[in-house]
């Protein structure tokens, strides 16, 4: 955690969580700091409201590169979360499989342009789950997408809107 500074984890050990909101990769920043996330290896996390990797900025950027392996299995359990409310996000992911009620493989949420980049497989299996979702708040949304997975009741594949510029690209 930062304030106006950058917040920066670079991880390649695996890491495993047990219990509720038990994030396994976390890191922020207040003001205008950005927040920069390198991760090679595999992240579990098992328990309620509990990220594999959870990235806020304040005003900052966020940039997360992920090619290892995320599984998460409690309710609200979010592969990865990327949030600032006046950046820009940049998501690289590799594989994801949420399995809780209300969770999602990638949710990224910014003031300035979203891009998500997910070269893996992206599974969730909870109800009310979602695959990938890029919100941006700046300009007219796009959207690109090539494949997604997702099994459940009431959920959307892959999801980008504005008014923002939001674009996701997936493949697997």
């Amino acid at each position: 955690s930062a304030y106006n500074g950058d917040a920066r984890v670079t991880n390649s050990g695996a890491i495993t969580t047990v219990g509720n909101y038990s994030t396994a990769i976390e890191a922020d920043t207040s003001g205008t700091g950005n927040v920069v996330i390198s991760n090679t290896a595999a992240l579990r996390t098992s328990g309620a409201n509990s990220e594999g990797i959870d990235a806020y900025s304040q005003n900052g950027n966020v940039q997360i590169t992920g090619t290892g392996t995320i599984v998460t299995t409690g309710a609200g359990s979010r592969g990865i979360d990327a949030s600032t409310n006046a950046g820009s996000i940049s998501v690289t992911s590799g594989s994801i499989t949420t399995s809780g009620g209300g969770s999602a493989g990638v949710f990224a949420n910014g003031g300035g342009n979203v891009s998500v980049t997910n070269t893996g497989s992206v599974v969730t299996t909870g109800s009310t789950s979602r695959g990938i979702v890029a919100r941006s708040a700046e300009r007219p949304a796009g959207d690109e997408c090539s494949s997604r997975w997702t099994r459940g009741q009431k959920k959307d594949d892959i999801a980008a809107f504005g008014p923002g510029n939001a674009s996701v690209t997936a493949g697997a």
